[in-house]
Protein backbone atom coordinates (compact mmCIF):
# COMPACT_ATOMS: atom_id res chain seq x y z
CA UNK A 1 0.00 0.00 0.00
CA UNK A 2 1.10 3.82 -0.80
CA UNK A 3 1.96 5.59 1.74
CA UNK A 4 0.42 9.50 0.69
CA UNK A 5 1.54 12.41 2.78
CA UNK A 6 -0.44 15.65 1.59
CA UNK A 7 0.56 17.32 -1.63
CA UNK A 8 4.44 15.60 -1.35
CA UNK A 9 2.36 11.73 -1.84
CA UNK A 10 0.17 13.87 -4.38
CA UNK A 11 2.80 14.52 -6.40
CA UNK A 12 4.28 10.88 -6.23
CA UNK A 13 0.86 9.57 -7.98
CA UNK A 14 1.46 11.91 -10.80
CA UNK A 15 4.86 10.44 -11.42
CA UNK A 16 3.28 6.70 -10.85
CA UNK A 17 0.17 7.05 -12.54
CA UNK A 18 2.75 7.89 -15.56
CA UNK A 19 4.37 4.76 -14.75
CA UNK A 20 1.38 2.30 -15.15
CA UNK A 21 0.40 4.21 -17.92
CA UNK A 22 -3.24 5.68 -19.37
CA UNK A 23 -6.33 5.30 -17.29
CA UNK A 24 -5.09 1.73 -15.51
CA UNK A 25 -2.49 3.58 -14.15
CA UNK A 26 -4.52 6.01 -13.01
CA UNK A 27 -7.13 4.06 -11.98
CA UNK A 28 -4.88 1.79 -9.66
CA UNK A 29 -3.34 5.32 -7.59
CA UNK A 30 -7.12 6.17 -7.20
CA UNK A 31 -7.67 2.92 -5.58
CA UNK A 32 -5.18 3.12 -3.36
CA UNK A 33 -5.22 6.61 -2.32
CA UNK A 34 -9.17 6.71 -1.87
CA UNK A 35 -8.93 3.15 -0.12
CA UNK A 36 -6.15 4.47 2.77
CA UNK A 37 -8.87 7.73 3.24
CA UNK A 38 -12.11 6.92 3.21
CA UNK A 39 -11.75 2.50 3.32
CA UNK A 40 -12.69 -0.08 0.74
CA UNK A 41 -16.36 0.39 0.85
CA UNK A 42 -16.60 3.60 0.39
CA UNK A 43 -13.54 2.87 -2.60
CA UNK A 44 -16.08 0.81 -4.61
CA UNK A 45 -19.16 3.69 -4.64
CA UNK A 46 -16.55 6.52 -5.87
CA UNK A 47 -15.16 4.24 -8.46
CA UNK A 48 -18.17 3.40 -9.91
CA UNK A 49 -18.79 6.89 -9.80
CA UNK A 50 -15.73 8.24 -11.73
CA UNK A 51 -15.80 5.49 -14.22
CA UNK A 52 -19.29 4.56 -14.89
CA UNK A 53 -21.19 7.74 -13.95
CA UNK A 54 -18.38 10.51 -14.95
CA UNK A 55 -15.84 12.45 -12.79
CA UNK A 56 -18.93 15.46 -12.14
CA UNK A 57 -20.67 13.08 -10.63
CA UNK A 58 -17.79 11.50 -8.46
CA UNK A 59 -16.57 14.85 -7.49
CA UNK A 60 -19.77 15.43 -5.59
CA UNK A 61 -20.05 11.86 -4.34
CA UNK A 62 -16.40 12.36 -2.64
CA UNK A 63 -17.67 15.83 -1.15
CA UNK A 64 -21.02 13.91 0.21
CA UNK A 65 -18.73 10.71 1.63
CA UNK A 66 -15.42 12.96 3.33
CA UNK A 67 -18.55 15.54 4.78
CA UNK A 68 -20.42 12.44 6.61
CA UNK A 69 -17.16 10.97 7.59
CA UNK A 70 -16.23 14.26 9.33
CA UNK A 71 -12.47 14.17 7.41
CA UNK A 72 -10.17 17.12 7.69
CA UNK A 73 -10.28 19.78 5.12
CA UNK A 74 -6.30 18.71 4.41
CA UNK A 75 -7.77 15.44 3.25
CA UNK A 76 -11.01 16.48 1.46
CA UNK A 77 -8.60 19.36 -0.51
CA UNK A 78 -6.23 16.42 -1.26
CA UNK A 79 -8.57 14.33 -2.70
CA UNK A 80 -10.06 16.95 -4.49
CA UNK A 81 -6.96 17.97 -5.82
CA UNK A 82 -6.63 14.53 -7.12
CA UNK A 83 -9.77 13.81 -8.80
CA UNK A 84 -8.38 16.96 -11.02
CA UNK A 85 -5.52 15.21 -11.75
CA UNK A 86 -7.12 11.99 -12.90
CA UNK A 87 -9.41 14.21 -15.01
CA UNK A 88 -6.97 16.40 -16.49
CA UNK A 89 -4.91 13.13 -17.27
CA UNK A 90 -8.11 11.33 -19.16
CA UNK A 91 -8.82 14.49 -21.21
CA UNK A 92 -5.05 15.05 -22.13
CA UNK A 93 -5.51 11.12 -23.73
CA UNK A 94 -7.93 12.65 -26.50
CA UNK A 95 -6.61 12.92 -29.63
CA UNK A 96 -5.70 16.31 -31.13
CA UNK A 97 -7.49 15.99 -33.94
CA UNK A 98 -10.79 15.53 -31.66
CA UNK A 99 -10.24 19.21 -31.15
CA UNK A 100 -9.14 20.67 -33.84
CA UNK A 101 -6.04 20.19 -36.28
CA UNK A 102 -4.33 16.89 -36.37
CA UNK A 103 -0.71 16.79 -36.05
CA UNK A 104 -0.28 13.36 -37.96
CA UNK A 105 -2.51 14.90 -40.99
CA UNK A 106 -1.71 18.09 -40.74
CA UNK A 107 -4.29 20.87 -43.31
CA UNK A 108 -1.65 21.35 -45.89
CA UNK A 109 -1.15 18.67 -46.78
CA UNK A 110 -4.61 16.33 -46.00
CA UNK A 111 -8.58 17.18 -46.17
CA UNK A 112 -10.07 16.02 -42.90
CA UNK A 113 -12.79 15.80 -41.15
CA UNK A 114 -14.77 14.47 -37.69
CA UNK A 115 -17.51 12.46 -36.91
CA UNK A 116 -19.11 11.58 -33.84
CA UNK A 117 -21.66 9.00 -32.93
CA UNK A 118 -22.49 6.25 -30.32
CA UNK A 119 -22.02 3.50 -33.01
CA UNK A 120 -18.46 3.53 -34.14
CA UNK A 121 -19.52 2.62 -37.90
CA UNK A 122 -22.06 6.02 -38.50
CA UNK A 123 -18.77 8.08 -36.71
CA UNK A 124 -16.68 6.87 -39.41
CA UNK A 125 -19.86 7.39 -42.16
CA UNK A 126 -20.17 10.79 -40.61
CA UNK A 127 -16.57 11.90 -41.26
CA UNK A 128 -16.61 10.48 -44.64
CA UNK A 129 -19.49 12.18 -46.19
CA UNK A 130 -17.93 15.61 -44.28
CA UNK A 131 -15.00 15.29 -46.09
CA UNK A 132 -17.12 14.51 -49.38
CA UNK A 133 -19.13 17.43 -48.89
CA UNK A 134 -15.80 19.67 -49.42
CA UNK A 135 -15.85 18.65 -52.80
CA UNK A 136 -18.46 20.48 -55.26
CA UNK A 137 -19.23 18.07 -57.84
CA UNK A 138 -21.92 19.25 -60.53
CA UNK A 139 -24.51 16.73 -60.27
CA UNK A 140 -24.64 15.30 -63.99
CA UNK A 141 -20.70 14.04 -63.42
CA UNK A 142 -21.06 10.21 -63.32
CA UNK A 143 -19.76 8.78 -60.06
CA UNK A 144 -19.23 11.88 -58.39
CA UNK A 145 -18.19 11.10 -55.54
CA UNK A 146 -14.32 11.30 -54.09
CA UNK A 147 -12.30 7.86 -54.19
CA UNK A 148 -10.05 7.51 -51.63
CA UNK A 149 -11.16 8.70 -48.38
CA UNK A 150 -10.70 6.84 -45.34
CA UNK A 151 -11.59 6.66 -41.24
CA UNK A 152 -7.24 7.06 -40.23
CA UNK A 153 -8.29 6.82 -37.14
CA UNK A 154 -10.97 6.09 -34.33
CA UNK A 155 -11.73 7.45 -30.73
CA UNK A 156 -13.81 6.15 -27.94
CA UNK A 157 -14.74 8.46 -25.24
CA UNK A 158 -15.59 5.82 -22.53
CA UNK A 159 -16.69 8.93 -19.54
CA UNK A 160 -19.54 10.40 -22.84
CA UNK A 161 -19.78 6.66 -24.84
CA UNK A 162 -19.46 8.26 -27.85
CA UNK A 163 -17.19 7.10 -31.01
CA UNK A 164 -15.24 10.20 -32.90
CA UNK A 165 -13.59 9.23 -36.02
CA UNK A 166 -11.33 11.15 -38.49
CA UNK A 167 -11.61 10.83 -42.08
CA UNK A 168 -8.93 12.02 -44.33
CA UNK A 169 -7.52 12.42 -48.08
CA UNK A 170 -4.50 13.73 -49.25
CA UNK A 171 -4.51 16.83 -51.48
CA UNK A 172 -2.57 15.45 -53.63
CA UNK A 173 -4.28 11.99 -54.31
CA UNK A 174 -7.68 14.38 -54.93
CA UNK A 175 -6.56 16.78 -56.94
CA UNK A 176 -5.07 14.03 -59.23
CA UNK A 177 -8.58 12.57 -59.37
CA UNK A 178 -10.61 15.82 -59.88
CA UNK A 179 -7.81 16.18 -63.05
CA UNK A 180 -8.83 12.65 -64.19
CA UNK A 181 -12.58 13.93 -64.19
CA UNK A 182 -11.61 16.99 -66.05
CA UNK A 183 -9.94 15.41 -68.67
CA UNK A 184 -12.56 12.87 -69.19
CA UNK A 185 -15.36 15.91 -69.78
CA UNK A 186 -13.10 17.03 -71.66
CA UNK A 187 -12.72 13.82 -73.60
CA UNK A 188 -16.70 13.74 -73.91
CA UNK A 189 -17.35 17.36 -75.01
CA UNK A 190 -14.64 16.95 -78.10
CA UNK A 191 -16.50 13.47 -79.04
CA UNK A 192 -19.75 15.60 -78.69
CA UNK A 193 -18.34 18.15 -81.07
CA UNK A 194 -17.12 15.53 -83.63
CA UNK A 195 -20.53 13.87 -83.84
CA UNK A 196 -22.28 16.82 -84.34
CA UNK A 197 -19.98 17.61 -87.31
CA UNK A 198 -21.42 14.01 -88.97
CA UNK A 199 -24.43 14.46 -87.65
CA UNK A 200 -27.16 13.29 -90.33
CA UNK A 201 -29.91 16.06 -89.56
CA UNK A 202 -29.58 19.69 -88.60
CA UNK A 203 -31.68 18.85 -84.98
CA UNK A 204 -29.40 15.97 -84.13
CA UNK A 205 -26.31 18.37 -85.06
CA UNK A 206 -28.17 20.71 -82.88
CA UNK A 207 -28.62 18.01 -79.89
CA UNK A 208 -24.94 17.25 -80.14
CA UNK A 209 -23.98 21.15 -79.64
CA UNK A 210 -26.50 20.92 -76.59
CA UNK A 211 -24.61 18.23 -74.72
CA UNK A 212 -21.16 19.99 -75.80
CA UNK A 213 -22.52 23.31 -73.96
CA UNK A 214 -24.08 21.37 -70.43
CA UNK A 215 -20.97 19.01 -70.40
CA UNK A 216 -18.61 22.04 -70.64
CA UNK A 217 -20.76 23.90 -68.13
CA UNK A 218 -19.44 21.64 -65.45
CA UNK A 219 -16.11 22.04 -65.88
CA UNK A 220 -15.55 25.67 -64.05
CA UNK A 221 -16.96 24.05 -60.72
CA UNK A 222 -14.71 21.41 -61.15
CA UNK A 223 -11.47 23.75 -61.40
CA UNK A 224 -12.89 26.03 -59.02
CA UNK A 225 -12.90 22.98 -55.83
CA UNK A 226 -9.49 21.46 -57.73
CA UNK A 227 -8.43 25.06 -56.90
CA UNK A 228 -8.60 24.98 -53.30
CA UNK A 229 -7.88 21.82 -52.94
CA UNK A 230 -4.25 21.64 -55.04
CA UNK A 231 -3.33 24.54 -56.22
CA UNK A 232 -0.28 23.81 -58.08
CA UNK A 233 -2.29 21.03 -60.23
CA UNK A 234 -2.07 21.31 -63.98
CA UNK A 235 -4.89 20.88 -66.23
CA UNK A 236 -4.60 19.42 -69.06
CA UNK A 237 -5.43 21.62 -72.39
CA UNK A 238 -9.21 22.34 -73.27
CA UNK A 239 -9.94 22.47 -76.62
CA UNK A 240 -13.25 24.49 -76.99
CA UNK A 241 -13.93 26.89 -74.67
CA UNK A 242 -17.65 27.58 -73.45
CA UNK A 243 -18.18 30.50 -75.39
CA UNK A 244 -17.23 28.59 -78.29
CA UNK A 245 -19.93 25.69 -77.56
CA UNK A 246 -22.22 28.16 -76.46
CA UNK A 247 -21.78 30.20 -80.40
CA UNK A 248 -21.73 26.50 -82.15
CA UNK A 249 -25.05 25.79 -80.82
CA UNK A 250 -26.54 28.69 -81.62
CA UNK A 251 -25.10 28.36 -85.00
CA UNK A 252 -26.99 25.22 -85.23
CA UNK A 253 -30.47 26.34 -83.92
CA UNK A 254 -30.32 28.74 -86.19
CA UNK A 255 -30.76 26.11 -89.48
CA UNK A 256 -33.27 24.08 -87.35
CA UNK A 257 -37.04 24.35 -88.09
CA UNK A 258 -39.93 22.99 -86.18
CA UNK A 259 -43.57 22.61 -86.78
CA UNK A 260 -46.24 22.89 -84.50
CA UNK A 261 -49.50 20.74 -84.72
CA UNK A 262 -51.73 20.74 -81.33
CA UNK A 263 -55.51 19.70 -81.35
CA UNK A 264 -57.83 21.71 -78.65
CA UNK A 265 -55.22 24.17 -78.27
CA UNK A 266 -57.95 27.82 -77.89
CA UNK A 267 -56.13 30.58 -78.19
CA UNK A 268 -53.13 28.97 -79.38
CA UNK A 269 -52.05 29.50 -76.05
CA UNK A 270 -49.70 26.47 -76.10
CA UNK A 271 -48.56 27.21 -79.34
CA UNK A 272 -47.52 30.36 -78.79
CA UNK A 273 -46.12 29.66 -75.39
CA UNK A 274 -43.89 26.81 -77.35
CA UNK A 275 -42.39 29.10 -79.85
CA UNK A 276 -41.41 31.57 -77.32
CA UNK A 277 -39.36 29.19 -75.40
CA UNK A 278 -37.38 27.43 -79.00
CA UNK A 279 -37.39 31.71 -80.42
CA UNK A 280 -35.49 32.09 -77.06
CA UNK A 281 -32.83 29.73 -78.24
CA UNK A 282 -32.52 30.54 -81.59
CA UNK A 283 -35.35 27.95 -83.13
CA UNK A 284 -37.87 29.77 -85.69
CA UNK A 285 -40.90 28.17 -86.53
CA UNK A 286 -41.10 26.64 -90.04
CA UNK A 287 -44.03 25.05 -92.52
CA UNK A 288 -44.79 21.08 -92.30
CA UNK A 289 -42.45 20.60 -95.77
CA UNK A 290 -39.41 22.85 -94.29
CA UNK A 291 -39.50 21.44 -90.28
CA UNK A 292 -36.70 19.91 -88.91
CA UNK A 293 -38.89 18.97 -86.23
CA UNK A 294 -42.77 18.07 -85.91
CA UNK A 295 -44.68 18.00 -82.84
CA UNK A 296 -48.00 16.91 -82.28
CA UNK A 297 -50.62 16.62 -79.84
CA UNK A 298 -53.19 17.72 -78.12
CA UNK A 299 -54.38 20.05 -74.78
CA UNK A 300 -56.69 20.02 -72.39
CA UNK A 301 -57.86 22.34 -70.21
CA UNK A 302 -57.55 21.21 -66.37
CA UNK A 303 -58.06 22.45 -62.87
CA UNK A 304 -54.71 23.55 -61.06
CA UNK A 305 -53.85 23.57 -57.49
CA UNK A 306 -52.25 26.75 -57.26
CA UNK A 307 -55.42 28.03 -58.71
CA UNK A 308 -53.77 29.28 -61.73
CA UNK A 309 -55.52 28.63 -65.27
CA UNK A 310 -53.68 25.56 -66.29
CA UNK A 311 -53.28 23.13 -69.23
CA UNK A 312 -52.29 18.73 -69.65
CA UNK A 313 -50.81 18.77 -73.19
CA UNK A 314 -49.69 15.35 -74.83
CA UNK A 315 -47.32 15.89 -77.57
CA UNK A 316 -45.09 13.39 -79.79
CA UNK A 317 -41.71 15.01 -81.69
CA UNK A 318 -40.40 13.52 -84.57
CA UNK A 319 -37.08 13.70 -86.78
CA UNK A 320 -37.47 14.13 -90.04
CA UNK A 321 -33.55 13.90 -91.40
CA UNK A 322 -31.54 11.28 -92.23
CA UNK A 323 -31.98 8.17 -90.08
CA UNK A 324 -34.93 9.82 -88.41
CA UNK A 325 -37.03 8.19 -85.44
CA UNK A 326 -39.75 8.93 -83.26
CA UNK A 327 -39.29 10.28 -80.22
CA UNK A 328 -40.92 9.11 -77.08
CA UNK A 329 -44.40 11.07 -76.34
CA UNK A 330 -44.13 13.83 -73.43
CA UNK A 331 -46.95 14.63 -70.93
CA UNK A 332 -46.77 17.88 -69.32
CA UNK A 333 -49.07 19.81 -66.89
CA UNK A 334 -48.64 23.80 -65.81
CA UNK A 335 -50.03 26.61 -66.03
CA UNK A 336 -50.58 28.85 -68.97
CA UNK A 337 -47.61 31.31 -68.48
CA UNK A 338 -45.06 28.38 -68.11
CA UNK A 339 -46.00 24.75 -70.25
CA UNK A 340 -44.27 26.08 -73.21
CA UNK A 341 -41.09 26.27 -71.39
CA UNK A 342 -41.57 23.54 -69.77
CA UNK A 343 -42.31 21.41 -72.62
CA UNK A 344 -38.94 22.33 -74.53
CA UNK A 345 -37.15 21.46 -71.98
CA UNK A 346 -38.51 17.88 -72.42
CA UNK A 347 -38.08 18.53 -75.70
CA UNK A 348 -34.32 19.42 -75.63
CA UNK A 349 -33.77 16.46 -72.74
CA UNK A 350 -34.97 14.27 -75.35
CA UNK A 351 -33.30 15.37 -78.51
CA UNK A 352 -30.06 15.53 -76.66
CA UNK A 353 -30.60 12.02 -75.57
CA UNK A 354 -31.42 10.69 -79.24
CA UNK A 355 -28.34 12.62 -80.32
CA UNK A 356 -26.09 10.20 -78.13
CA UNK A 357 -27.73 7.27 -79.32
CA UNK A 358 -26.77 7.45 -82.66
Amino acid sequence: MLVLNGYHGLLKLILVSNQFGGNSGRFFIYQCTVSKLLGFKRLLSLSEGVFRRGSAIAYQDITDLCSSARLKLRNLLFLSSLLLVLVAGCIAEAPDWTRGQSSSYPSVDYLTAVGVSPDRHTAGEKARQEVQSKFSWPQEVPGGEMKGVRVAEVWHDKNLQSYYALAVIDRHSAGKRLIETFAALEQNISGQVVAAEKAGSTLRRWGHFQNAVALASMCPELVKTLRSIDPVAVLPATAYSLQQLVEYREQAAAGVGVDIRLRNDRGDVVKRGLIRAFAERGIRLSPDFAADLHIRGSVERVASPSGLPAVAARIEIADTGEGAVPFQVIDELADLQTIGERLVFQIIAAVSSQADQK
